[in-house]
């Protein structure tokens, strides 16, 4: 039987699921790709892509397609929100920071257009940056509850109870 025509085994194809950085170290939310965010179902929904996977998840390709679309429609939804969170606030907050610094060059000297610039940013400051780390926990909490949700399904199919997991996905405090 040929694998089932997936949209993981159209990224697989065509490349969309390589790795595209260099490392995780010092990546903002969502600027992980699928496979590092998720090395283990990737490789395994790959596997099912390729139609190499073992023989009890062959007879069940089926659900571990849907299994592994259903993780790459949420991870893409998840990531698409909080990129889409960085595009809008980045620059802003980028702007705000950079008036408060212009008219407080020394820090250690607090003149009146230093303490106006404070008083007129730093309340827009903390509301972008509270939205920034909202973004943050929400693109976090999503991810992990789509690789429990994944784990789960395919920890269900008869004899891939076996299958090691993704490590929890730690979601930050808001």
């Amino acid at each position: 039987m040929s694998p089932p025509k997936s949209i993981i085994g159209a990224l697989a194809a065509t490349g969309v699921l390589a790795l595209s950085l260099p490392g995780s170290a010092g990546a903002k939310p969502g600027d992980l790709t699928f496979q590092q965010t998720f090395p283990l179902a990737s490789g395994l929904c790959a596997k099912v892509a390729a139609g190499t996977e073992g023989k009890r998840l062959k007879a069940n390709a089926a659900q571990a397609t849907a299994d592994c679309e259903a993780l790459l429609a949420s991870f893409t939804a998840a990531q698409g929100t909080v990129l889409a969170a960085r595009t809008a606030i980045e620059p802003t907050l980028a702007a705000d920071r950079a008036f408060v610094r212009s008219a407080c060059p020394n820090p250690k000297v607090v003149h009146a257009a230093c303490r106006k610039a404070h008083r007129l940013d730093d309340a827009a400051i903390l509301s972008l940056l509270h939205q920034l780390h909202a973004a943050r926990h929400s693109y976090f909490k999503s991810i992990e509850a789509a690789r429990k949700h994944f784990w789960a399904a395919i920890h269900t199919i008869r004899g891939e109870k076996h299958i090691k997991a993704d490590k929890p996905i730690t979601v930050p405090p808001v």
